[in-house]
């Protein structure tokens, strides 16, 4: 992806681990150096894909438990699509 730099102090906080346990653990608020990262289209999809195929293995109250624990922060994804046509 690139170079980064640290934009805030880093801090300790309490997070749920991939079992459902809560855990201490340490945050890097990080930023990328570069501007516009463009990633390719494939890395995008396979990462959407295992999200997908991880919550169809939920039931309807984990999936809802999930999503109030959701922070919501804007970002931004560029793809960089090579079969374009004209």
């Amino acid at each position: 992806m690139g170079q980064v730099k640290l934009i805030e102090q880093s801090f300790q906080e309490i997070q749920e681990d991939t079992q459902g346990i809560n855990r201490k653990v340490w945050v890097f608020p990080i930023q990328l150096l570069a501007k516009n990262v463009v990633l390719p289209k494939n890395i995008v999809q396979i990462r959407q894909e295992q999200e997908m195929k991880k919550a169809r293995g939920l039931n309807y109250e984990e999936l809802k438990d999930r999503a109030t624990k959701v922070i919501s922060i804007s970002n931004k994804r560029f793809t960089k699509n090579e079969n374009i046509s004209a």
